[in-house]
């Protein structure tokens, strides 16, 4: 039973990735000109779709090898890097907090702040997940 449903979770994260990279695609075609924000927006989804994609890589090998799709060692893995995810989060919040005025000054929006928070959160993670699951020690 736990076979098939490593299987059909693989699968499905395989269809929802190729999903999100071809919206991206498709909407980049499609854009006749482009901004920083939207620019911001597109580093986003791919942050975190690369981060995604390399954990979907990893379950697949695993798959392969008839080996766990996951096991103590990347559950840990999982949970240092969300740790260290949340905590740049947090940081990059209260940063942008107290530029709120150069960024207004700037002419932009509270909202880009917010997107500045999703890249540098989305980016943690997927660096600190590559590299304790490479060379990192989860404990």
């Amino acid at each position: 039973m736990k076979k098939t449903e490593d299987k059909v979770k693989t699968f499905l994260g395989v269809i929802v990735l190729t999903l999100v990279i071809s919206g991206v695609f498709f909407y980049k075609i499609n854009i006749s000109s482009i901004n920083p924000v939207e620019t911001a927006t597109i580093f986003i989804v791919l942050i975190l779709a690369s981060g995604a994609g390399y954990m979907l890589w990893r379950k697949i090998k695993a798959y392969k090898k008839s080996l766990p799709l996951e096991d103590e060692f990347i559950k840990k893995v999982n949970y240092k890097a969300g740790y260290y995810a949340f905590i740049a989060a947090i940081g990059t919040s209260l940063i942008v907090g107290m530029m709120e005025d150069s960024l207004i000054s700037m002419g932009l929006s509270i909202r880009h702040g917010g997107y500045l928070v999703l890249l540098v959160t989305g980016f943690v993670f997927s660096v600190s997940y590559i590299y304790l699951s490479k060379w990192g020690s989860a404990d």
